[in-house]
């Protein structure tokens, strides 16, 4: 009997925005920026928390692949969604992995010195699909698609580590 793929939802969590991609094997089914509207620390917390519990429960993923925070470029808020998306994963008996901004660029770039566009561009390569949203991307002047760049390649580089 066929071994069914693995489900893994990437998720990239942020104060303001979440970037998400849910995958069933190495077949990219979703993915998109969701905002996290809350005013207050606490808000943003209990609603990037509801919106990370609202994404599993709709694709239902066997994997969790989250973006390994960063110490000198976190907040209070951000730590405690972190925490908040583990514990959500050890509830619903989830396999957690974590990965940095250098695991992923170290796995997906090409050049030794890869950052956040280039890692969106071989994800863009990657699923051809996504390759307008690069494009807006290259026009903005501020990143929002960039969260979802990076989600994808969290659940590449799990798939891939599974496999």
């Amino acid at each position: 009997m066929p071994k069914e793929p693995p489900r893994i939802l990437a998720v990239n969590p942020g104060t303001r925005y979440i970037g998400f991609a849910a995958f069933r094997g190495s077949e990219l089914l979703d993915w998109g920026v969701r905002v996290v509207s809350a005013q207050t620390p606490r808000g943003r917390v209990w609603v990037g928390t509801r919106i990370v519990r609202e994404t599993i429960e709709r694709f239902q993923p066997d994997t969790l692949a989250v973006k390994r925070l960063h110490a000198s470029r976190s907040s209070t808020s951000l730590d405690r969604l972190a925490d908040s998306i583990r514990k959500l994963a050890r509830r619903r008996k989830l396999g957690l992995y974590r990965y940095s901004i250098t695991e992923l660029k170290d796995a997906l770039c090409s050049e030794a010195e890869g950052n956040k566009r280039r890692l969106a561009e071989a994800v863009a390569a990657t699923y051809p699909i996504l390759s307008r949203y690069f494009q807006k991307e290259l026009a903005n002047r501020h990143p929002y698609h960039l969260r979802m760049f990076e989600a994808v390649a969290l659940g590449i580089v799990c798939y891939r580590q599974e496999e």
